[in-house]
């Protein structure tokens, strides 16, 4: 499957927000990171939002380095990364703090291919800074989900979904 969906949203919710540049730290010659980013480009491209793409090596303190500090002169309002390797994040979380791109108005987020386990691994410095981080997923609803069967049965009846996207279904 893609992630159409999930980047359609994102951008959506950043042009809500006001933001009109996001930036996306990506693995290059990985094919999650390679695909998340050029869906971004294109769901952003839809709605006005500019993208700046910062491809690195995985693996690398080099490479890593090198795209967080050209990210960090470019002016942008979002942040995400799109990697699937906990080694990646562990270096690129501390890297965006010390270049002061958390914490500055920018919002950052990651992408549902790293867990919250990953995170609590980040030292505690970079765990405070990313606070109230966006965690980015698609989800769908399911049987299971006590939320989902609550707005099934309530909601979803009464539920105006072009109030949030002109494109989405009425109720059916």
């Amino acid at each position: 499957p893609t992630d159409e969906a999930l980047t359609r949203a994102m951008c959506a919710l950043w042009k809500s927000l006001g933001y009109s540049v996001a930036g996306i730290l990506y693995p290059i010659n990985e094919v999650y990171g390679e695909s998340f980013n050029l869906q971004l480009r294109g769901s952003c491209s839809e709605l006005g939002v500019g993208v700046i793409s910062m491809p690195f090596v995985s693996g690398t303190e080099a490479g890593v380095s090198l795209a967080v500090n050209a990210i960090a002169d470019v002016k942008m309002n979002v942040g995400v990364i799109a990697v699937s390797s906990t080694f990646d994040v562990q270096l690129l979380m501390p890297m965006v703090l010390k270049t002061g791109l958390l914490g500055t108005g920018t919002a950052w987020g990651i992408t549902d291919s790293i867990t919250v386990d990953d995170l609590v691994a980040l030292p505690l410095e970079v765990r405070a800074a990313i606070d109230g981080l966006l965690f980015y997923a698609t989800a769908g609803g399911a049987e299971s989900i006590p939320q989902f069967l609550h707005f099934a049965a309530l909601r979803w009846p009464t539920f105006n979904a072009s109030r949030f996207n002109a494109e989405w279904p009425a109720p059916f």
